[in-house]
């Protein structure tokens, strides 16, 4: 169970450094401030 969901975030954290690239040739600064707060979650686990 614990493999799958690190699996998981692992997948998640790959699409959102995915999307981060992505808004930086956007310009987006919305991708960033939502990718920002994910690290940050994932980090106070």
């Amino acid at each position: 169970m614990l493999g799958s969901l690190t699996y998981i975030v692992a997948l998640i954290m790959d699409a959102l450094s995915a999307l981060l690239t992505y808004s930086m040739q956007k310009g987006s600064v919305n991708i960033h401030a939502l990718f920002y707060t994910t690290c940050l979650m994932r980090l106070r686990q």
